[in-house]
């Protein structure tokens, strides 16, 4: 019997990321890029090592330049790498995807009108396997690097949050790094401590420094860097 596959997250997410636009914010205004645009080899802490990356649709483009928009913000953009699957598994999905059975038009088979992402997502449910990878052997690290200016002239400011897994949670280090965020901002505004009404972004309203030692005293450390030329 054929080996399944742990997907990690939803197909129909994955499905999306791989055949919509996405978005990039470049010289103050918002841009559509194509699908799996600019790929680059990044430097990530060990142990996950160099990695492609490419842009991926995502939420943070949406809100981070309106919201630090007073600071003179022009470029914001996001990269992922392809999605947390292994390279054979993601070129694999991506043939399928280039072949159309990720559309979501409606074919007409034997007189039953279906959509091709329908019975692709249907099929590849059921290539799930439970993670054969230990998950003290897994890591996610999210990187952000800001670029700019402040009072002492050009800097750049790199904030690493790197996850390992937690074996007694019995979850891998991309699925704590997902789930523990909202985890704390659901603690924070059932105890009162997060008081903004509505919808609002998350770089808007969470107290940063707090925010990140929470995710410390569940595994996830960050650090920061901060680089100057020396010639200034």
């Amino acid at each position: 019997e054929e080996e399944g596959i742990n997907w990690g997250y939803s197909l129909a997410t994955i499905l999306d990321e791989i055949t919509m636009n996405p978005v990039t914010f470049r010289d103050g205004q918002f841009q559509e890029l194509d699908p799996l645009a600019e790929p680059e080899l990044y430097p990530f802490s060990p142990p996950v090592g160099a990695q492609t990356v490419h842009h991926s649709l995502h939420s943070e483009i949406a809100t981070l330049p309106l919201t630090f928009a007073d600071r003179g913000v022009r470029e914001v953009s996001y990269k992922i790498n392809h999605f947390g699957l292994a390279p054979d598994v993601f070129e694999r999905l991506k043939l399928l995807v280039d072949l159309g059975l990720a559309s979501k038009e409606p074919l007409t088979v034997a007189g039953t009108s279906l959509r091709p992402r329908d019975v692709l997502i249907a099929a590849l449910s059921r290539q799930v396997a439970p993670a054969t990878q230990p998950f003290e052997d897994t890591s996610e690290e999210l990187v952000t690097e800001v670029r700019g200016r402040d009072s002492d002239g050009p800097v750049k400011v790199t904030v690493r949050t790197i996850c390992p897994g937690k074996p007694d949670w019995g979850l891998s280090g991309d699925a704590l790094v997902t789930g523990v965020p909202s985890a704390i901002a659901a603690v924070w505004i059932a105890s009162g401590r997060l008081r903004a009404p509505g919808v609002n972004a998350p770089e808007s309203v969470v107290e940063p420094e707090a925010f990140f030692r929470e995710m410390a005293a569940r595994g996830a450390e960050t650090r920061m860097a901060v680089e100057r030329s020396v010639t200034g």
